[in-house]
């Protein structure tokens, strides 16, 4: 006849294979968990133009229209018409002005031509824009990125970003208010120059007055507003500026962006005022 002790190493093992068991249950779930709240749902709505995309796992681009859902390792690319904005579950925006491609990444976006309007939701993760040049990285911020060839604006409306000069290896916080052009190894400071030289070293550098300009801030940054009918374009008010910050009369013949996540900034289908402006502030909950 077995003793009890006879059973005892048969015992331990099977204890200790079930904690292991269980605990590895646990882990596994609770990375699932935190993996999948990583993940966030990104949809683009079209404004206006041709706007192009192609999933990662094809060789195509492929029209778009209305709203669709996007995701990382995917491309997106607008004639010279075109206009759209780009909607994260949690709130960040990016507009993407006339002439623009970029693909979307795990940790942001990368810019291979045009230019972007971000407003970054505060996060701890951050966001990142890649370009062939730079490295921009933000937490909760108002900005804007332009590639020309290959020299990049970056221009800071709130917050504080970071700019990596990649064949330099220099590195620059930008603090509200600041302008840089980048280019090769050269970091040119815009707002740092004197006023009457500015225009002439834009123009050097292949941008405009509206690239340099900080009020130019897309006005679905600017009003919090909610989504009407899916079949009848978002009015402003009278020549308000579109995402690429340009005038456009509150008539103009757009696609409306439907089925945002209620964290995103919305259209809608009112005429805005400019009493009903929030201030930056308030967008980014400061």
């Amino acid at each position: 006849m077995k003793t009890i002790k006879s059973y005892l190493p048969g015992l331990k093992t099977f204890v200790v294979s079930s904690v292991i068991f269980y605990l590895f249950m646990v882990c596994a779930a609770f990375i699932g968990d935190s993996v999948e709240a990583a993940v966030k749902k990104i949809e683009c709505g079209v404004i206006s133009g041709k706007v192009m995309f192609m999933d990662k796992s094809v060789s195509d681009w492929a029209e778009c229209q209305g709203t669709f859902e996007v995701k990382t390792g995917g491309r997106i690319k607008l004639d010279d018409s075109g206009a759209a904005v780009i909607n994260y579950s949690d709130g960040t925006m990016v507009t993407l002005r006339s002439g623009t491609e970029i693909e979307l990444k795990a940790d942001g976006i990368r810019l291979n031509e045009g230019g972007v309007w971000i407003k970054l939701i505060k996060t701890k993760s951050g966001f990142k824009v890649d370009t062939p040049s730079v490295t921009i990285g933000a937490r909760g911020t108002i900005f804007s990125v332009i590639k020309k060839q290959e020299k990049i604006l970056v221009k800071l409306v709130e917050g504080i970003i970071e700019v990596i000069n990649r064949e330099s290896g220099k590195t620059l916080a930008m603090k509200a208010g600041d302008t840089l052009i980048v280019k090769a190894k050269e970091i040119i400071e815009v707002n740092k120059i004197d006023k009457d030289k500015v225009n002439a070293v834009l123009k050097q550098n292949s941008f405009s007055e509206i690239d340099f300009d900080l009020n130019a801030v897309p006005e679905v940054f600017k009003f919090n507003l909610n989504t009407g009918s899916k079949d009848k374009a978002p009015v402003l008010a009278p020549e308000s500026a579109d995402v690429s910050g340009t005038a456009v009369p509150a008539s103009s013949e757009v696609n409306v962006i439907n089925g945002l996540d209620s964290d995103s900034v919305k259209l809608e289908n009112e005429a805005a005022s400019p009493q009903n402006a929030k201030t930056l502030k308030d967008l980014l909950g400061r």
